[in-house]
C-alpha cells in the first residue's frame, strides 16, 4: 500500500487546486474539474518501471483527466528529452482516433515533471458510419475541385474533438499545389472542415550567408531579375558541403543525412562533389538550401544537444513554384521554395523559417489550434533572424527576410514588434507571431549564453502540444530553463516575458506584503516592529530577508528579518528612540535562484516613511460637497467631506451662515473611510440671499492641529440651474450605469445618460435620483425644466420622469418611448406639490426595457427649476404685480421660425433682452428700453439665423438671467 501514497498525495493536491488555487497560478491548471496543465513536479510510484508508473498514474486519474469510459490512451512515442523521458499519448474512442486529442507527459525516474493535456472530455457515441471511405474521398475531391493526385491519399475514420464521427481525408493535388485536409461527416457526408495545411511565408529569394545585403552590409542592393551582375563577388562564401551521399551512376547530387533536394525539377548533379554556381543559375538556390538546413540540424545536435528535432532527411523542392511563397507540407513533409520576386532560397531567413515549420511538425505531428499557428510563424522568424544576427548583428537588427522582403516585392517582417500579450492579439498568425518572435529575440539580445537560449527555445517544444497558448509556451520555456540550467537565466526570462504579458512576474519573484508604520508622537519608544508577509514560488534565501532603515538623511542601516512562527510572516526591528525625525525604511527578499524583490517596489530610491515627534501636519480636507443653486427658502442639506490625517481625525464640523449673520457649526460624523457627513440647515425670509459654508477639522495629535476648507456658497432664488453635467455630477443618487456622456449635448460637451458609451442592457430598470429633498410649500407655482432626447425601442422601452411625494409611491409625470433624435425642452409643472400640498418632494429619471432590442437610451441636459411666490387676488381686482424679476422659458422650444419669450418685472426698470450665438456674438436685440412692472412677452423671429443653440440674456438693473433656445430648420 505504501506505493499508493504518491498518487493519493497527488489527488489531494489536485482537490486543493480545484477548491482553493490562487488566481493566476499557472503551475497547475484545472478547468471545469479537468487537469489541463502541470508545470511542477509530482511523485510517481517509485517501485515501477518509468513507463509503467506513468501509465498507472494516467489510469488511476482518468476522471481528473476528463476521460469518458469509451476513451483510451495509446502510446505514440517515447523518447528522451532534456527533462527526462517524454511520452506522447494519442486519444482514441471506441478504438478510433480522436483527431487532435493527445497528452504529453515528461517523467524522470520516480517524478512526473510536466503534463500537457489536449484531451477531449466528451462522451463519444458508438461509431455509426453510413458512408464508405471511397464515398468520403469522392466528396472531398469534389469539394476542393481536385482532378489528379501527386501522392496517394489517406482516409481515416475517427472523431472530432467535439465527438462528431468523421472521415479525415488527406491528399496532395498535382495542380494547383495544396495539402488538403477535409473532414467529411460520416453519416451525412457534410463537409465540416476544408483546410490547406501548407505552411508558407509570403516572401521570395534567399542565398549567401545569410543574404547578399547582410553579407556586404549594403542595403542598396537590388534583385535586378536574378542577374549575376547585381551582386558583388564579396557577397558569396565558399563553404564545405558536409556528408554528401556517394555518387550514383557517377553523379553527385545534393543529398545528405539531413537534406535532400530530390523533389526539385532539373536538380543539380555534378561529376565531382563541387557545386559552384552563381545566383543566375537556379541550381545555386539548391546549394544554399542544402548548406543552411544541414548546418542548422548539425547546430541542433552538436551545440544544442538536441538529437530528435527533425533528425531526418528533409526533402526540399527548390524553385518549385512561380508563386511568391514558400511552404512546408505536413502531409508529404516536403518544403517547397518559390521563385516569384526575389528567389526565396536566396535568403537564408526564408530557408530557416520554413525549416522551423518542419521542426514543429516533427516534434508535434498534430501541431495546430490555440496559438500554434502564430508561434510557428514566430519561431520560424526567430530561427531565421537570430542566425542572421550571428552573421552581422549591426545590419538591420530588427528585420527578418532582409533580402527576400523589405523591397518592392513585399514588406518583410520585423523582430521588434511592440505588441503585448494577450490584449494585442488579433488572431492573424503573422501579426501575433511577431509578438512571439519579438519576445524570443529580446531575450536573445540580453542572454550571456545565446547557445543556451537557443537550446531552451528548441527544447520547450517537447513539453507542449496541440492547442498550446503563448502563455503555455512561456511556462514550458521556464520549466526547460530550470531543468537545464538550474534557474541561472530565470530572472532574465521572467523580466522580458513579464514585460510582454506572457507571464506574471509576481509569480516568480518573492511577494512582500507590508502595512507601513504610521506616524507617532511617542518619542520614548525604543523599538518599532516591522511585520511583513513574504511568499515565494521557490524556497526563500533567508540571508536575503532584510530591513533597511535610516533617520533623516543618515546612511541606511540593516537588520535581518526573522520568522515569527506564523507561516510566511517575518519580523524586523527599527531601534529607537527618535524625536522630531523622519524615519525611512524598505524591505528585501530573494529566492534561492537569486530572484529578488523590494518593498516598496521602487526602493531604495523610494521608501516607506513615518515621523516621530510632535505632529506638525494639520488635517487634509481633500473634498467637500459643492451645493449648487436652489429655490428652497428652508432646507436641511446633507454635506459630505473627505478628511485625512496622519495620526487620525478627532473632530469635523460643518459651518455656515446666511448673508452677514453669525456662523453656525454642527458636528459631522464618520460614515466611511475618511468620509464624514453633516447637515446644513437654514431658513430665509426672502429670495436672493446667499448661504456661505465651510468644513473645519481637528486632528488627534497632542497639539490638535486644525484645518479649514475654502468657503463655498450658494444663492436662493426663484430659479436654479441644477446641473449642466459639464463638471462633477451634482448630488445624484445613481442606480445602474447612469453618468455623464460626451455623445450628445445641448450646450457644452456633456449630458446625462443611462448607459454612457454603450447600449442599455436587456431587462434594465435603472434611475438617477436628485439627492436633495424639496419643500415647495411656500410656492404657488413651480416648473422643472430640462432638455431631453431619446433612442428607445418603440412601445417596449421607456424613459420616465417620476415624482415621490411625502414618502409615497413613485408616480410618472412624463414618459417617452421610440426615437427622438433631436433635443426637446420639457417643462413639467409641479403646482400640485406647491402651496402646502407636499413637504418632501423627490424626483428621478428612470429607464426600463424588455429583453428584446436595445438602443442608446435617454439623454438629459441643462436641468433647471423655476418657482414663483404669488399671492392670489379676489375676483374683480387687478392682477398682482410679480414678486420678482424673471425671464421665462421660450414657447415653443426648439422652434422654427418663431418663438415667444416671456419676462416679468416687479418694478419699472430699463430692460435689455438680447440674443447671442454660442461664440458670444450678438445676433438680435428684442428689447432695449424702459418697461413697466408686470408680465411681458416678445417674439423672436429666427429668419436669417442658422440652426443651432442661442442664448437669450435679460438685464434689468442688477437682475441678469440667461436661457437657451434651439432653432431647428
Amino acid at each position: 500500500m505504501a506505493g499508493n501514497r504518491p498518487f493519493l498525495a497527488f489527488l489531494i493536491l489536485m482537490a486543493t487546486a480545484v477548491c482553493g488555487s490562487a488566481a493566476g497560478d499557472d503551475a497547475v491548471q484545472i478547468r471545469n474539474g479537468v487537469l489541463r496543465r502541470l508545470w511542477d513536479e509530482r511523485l510517481l510510484d517509485s517501485g515501477s518501471v518509468p513507463q509503467v508508473a506513468v501509465e498507472r498514474f494516467l489510469a488511476e486519474n482518468r476522471s481528473l483527466l476528463g476521460l469518458a469510459p469509451s476513451s483510451r490512451l495509446r502510446l505514440d512515442r517515447a523518447e528522451p528529452v532534456a527533462l527526462g523521458q517524454r511520452y506522447r499519448y494519442l486519444q482514441t474512442a471506441w478504438d478510433l482516433p480522436v483527431f487532435g486529442a493527445e497528452l504529453t507527459v515528461v517523467a524522470d525516474g520516480g517524478r512526473l515533471r510536466t503534463l500537457f493535456s489536449a484531451l477531449s472530455t466528451v462522451q463519444f457515441p458508438p461509431p455509426d458510419a453510413r458512408l464508405a471511405p471511397d464515398q468520403a474521398l469522392h466528396l472531398a475531391l469534389e469539394a476542393t475541385d481536385t482532378r489528379a493526385l501527386a501522392y496517394p491519399e489517406t482516409v481515416d475514420l475517427g472523431y472530432t474533438f467535439e465527438g462528431v464521427l468523421i472521415y479525415r481525408v488527406r491528399f496532395t493535388p498535382e495542380d494547383p499545389p495544396a495539402a488538403w485536409e477535409v473532414w467529411v461527416e460520416a453519416r451525412t457526408g457534410t463537409i465540416l472542415r476544408q483546410e490547406d495545411l501548407r505552411v508558407y511565408v509570403d516572401g521570395t529569394g534567399r542565398i549567401f550567408d545569410p543574404d547578399p545585403k547582410t553579407a556586404t552590409n549594403d542595403n542598396s542592393l537590388q534583385d535586378e531579375g536574378d542577374a549575376n551582375s547585381a551582386i558583388p563577388p564579396e557577397a558569396y562564401d565558399t563553404v564545405t558541403l558536409t556528408a554528401l551521399n556517394s555518387p550514383v551512376g557517377g553523379w553527385y547530387t545534393l543529398d545528405g543525412p539531413f537534406v535532400s533536394t530530390s523533389a526539385t525539377a532539373n536538380r543539380a548533379q555534378e561529376a565531382s562533389p563541387d557545386f559552384l554556381y552563381w545566383r543566375q543559375d537556379d541550381r545555386f538556390e539548391e546549394v544554399m538550401v542544402y548548406y543552411h538546413i544541414d548546418r542548422e540540424q548539425r547546430y541542433f545536435q552538436n551545440d544544442l544537444l538536441t538529437f530528435n528535432a527533425n533528425n531526418t532527411q528533409q526533402v526540399c523542392n527548390v524553385n518549385g513554384t512561380p508563386e511568391d511563397n514558400s511552404w512546408y507540407n505536413p502531409q508529404t513533409r516536403i518544403i517547397t521554395y518559390g521563385y516569384g520576386g526575389v528567389d526565396d532560397a536566396e535568403d537564408a531567413d526564408v530557408i530557416l523559417h520554413e525549416y522551423g515549420h518542419a521542426v514543429h511538425f516533427d516534434i508535434n505531428p498534430a501541431w495546430g489550434g490555440g496559438h500554434c499557428g502564430a508561434m510557428g510563424e514566430g519561431f520560424g522568424d526567430y530561427l531565421a533572424g537570430s542566425y542572421s544576427l550571428t552573421r552581422n548583428p549591426a545590419f538591420q537588427p530588427d528585420w527578418v527576410f532582409n533580402w527576400d522582403g523589405h523591397n518592392q516585392f513585399w514588406a518583410g517582417r520585423i523582430l521588434n514588434a511592440p505588441y503585448h500579450y494577450p490584449d494585442e492579439l488579433t488572431g492573424d498568425i503573422y501579426h501575433d507571431g511577431a509578438l512571439w518572435s519579438a519576445a524570443l529575440v529580446e531575450v536573445w539580445w540580453d542572454m550571456p549564453d545565446r547557445i543556451a537560449w537557443d537550446r531552451i527555445v528548441l527544447q520547450h517544444h517537447f513539453l507542449i502540444g496541440p492547442g498550446a497558448l503563448m502563455s503555455d509556451a512561456a511556462q514550458a520555456i521556464l520549466a526547460t530553463e530550470l531543468a537545464l540550467y538550474d534557474g541561472l537565466y530565470r530572472e532574465l526570462i521572467v523580466d522580458h516575458f513579464g514585460a510582454r504579458g506572457l507571464v506574471n512576474p509576481e509569480q516568480y519573484y518573492p511577494a512582500i506584503t507590508h502595512e507601513p508604520l504610521p506616524d507617532t508622537e511617542d518619542t520614548l519608544q525604543v523599538e518599532f516592529e516591522v511585520l511583513a508577509a513574504i511568499t515565494s514560488a521557490l524556497p526563500l534565501d533567508t540571508t536575503s530577508l532584510a530591513l533597511f532603515w535610516r533617520a533623516g538623511a543618515e546612511p541606511y542601516s540593516s537588520a535581518s528579518l526573522a520568522a515569527t512562527g506564523t507561516p510566511g510572516e517575518y519580523r524586523g526591528i527599527i531601534p529607537g528612540p527618535f524625536n522630531s525625525q523622519m524615519v525611512s525604511y524598505y524591505l528585501t527578499a530573494a529566492d534561492t535562484l537569486g530572484l529578488g524583490s523590494f518593498s516598496p517596489p521602487g526602493a531604495p530610491a523610494e521608501a516607506y516613511q513615518f515621523y516621530v515627534g510632535p505632529d506638525p501636519q494639520p488635517p487634509e480636507i481633500a473634498w467637500v460637497d459643492s451645493l449648487g443653486e436652489t429655490i428652497m427658502v428652508a432646507a436641511s442639506l446633507p454635506v459630505r467631506a473627505v478628511v485625512r490625517d496622519n495620526l487620525g481625525v478627532q473632530s469635523v464640523e460643518i459651518g455656515w451662515r446666511v448673508g452677514d449673520q453669525e456662523w453656525q457649526f454642527a458636528p459631522m460624523n464618520p460614515v466611511a473611510a475618511d468620509t464624514f457627513l453633516g447637515t446644513l440647515a437654514y431658513s430665509i425670509e426672502e429670495l436672493g440671499q446667499t448661504v456661505y459654508y465651510l468644513v473645519r477639522a481637528v486632528d488627534a495629535s497632542s497639539v490638535h492641529n486644525q484645518a479649514e476648507s475654502a468657503t463655498q456658497f450658494f444663492t436662493i432664488n426663484g430659479m436654479a440651474h441644477l446641473d449642466d453635467f459639464e463638471g462633477p455630477l451634482g448630488p445624484w443618487i445613481i442606480s445602474g450605469n447612469w453618468g455623464a456622456t460626451a455623445q450628445y449635448a445641448v450646450s457644452g460637451t456633456h449630458s446625462l445618460e443611462d448607459s454612457p458609451g454603450t447600449l442599455y442592457p436587456p431587462n434594465t430598470d435603472t434611475w438617477a435620483e436628485w439627492g436633495q429633498v424639496w419643500d415647495l410649500s411656500v410656492y404657488t407655482h413651480a416648473t422643472l425644466s430640462f432638455f431631453e432626447r431619446h433612442l428607445l425601442e418603440e412601445g417596449h422601452d421607456w424613459g420616465r420622469l417620476e415624482i415621490c411625494a411625502d414618502g409615497g409611491p413613485w408616480e410618472p409625470l412624463l414618459q417617452v418611448t421610440g426615437i427622438a433624435s433631436g433635443w426637446t425642452q420639457r417643462e413639467v409643472p409641479l403646482d400640485p406639490y406647491c402651496a402646502g400640498q407636499c413637504q418632501e418632494l423627490r424626483f428621478r429619471f428612470r429607464v426600463t426595457s424588455d429583453a428584446q432590442q436595445q438602443f442608446h437610451g435617454w439623454f438629459i441636459d441643462d436641468l433647471e427649476v423655476m418657482a414663483e411666490l404669488v399671492v392670489p387676488v379676489a375676483p374683480g381686482k387687478a392682477a398682482p404685480l410679480p414678486a420678482d424679476y424673471a425671464l421665462g422659458a421660450a414657447h415653443p422650444n426648439p422652434f422654427n421660425p418663431e418663438t415667444v419669450i416671456s419676462y416679468k418685472l416687479k418694478a419699472l426698470n430699463y430692460v435689455q433682452l438680447k440674443v447671442y450665438d454660442t461664440a458670444g456674438r450678438e445676433v438680435r436685440t428684442l428689447v432695449d428700453g424702459w418697461k413697466e412692472a408686470g408680465a411681458h412677452e416678445v417674439t423672436l423671429d429666427g429668419t436669417g439665423l442658422a440652426s443651432g443653440v442661442y442664448l437669450v440674456r435679460m438685464e434689468a438693473g442688477d437682475f441678469v438671467q440667461t436661457r437657451k433656445v434651439i432653432l431647428l430648420k
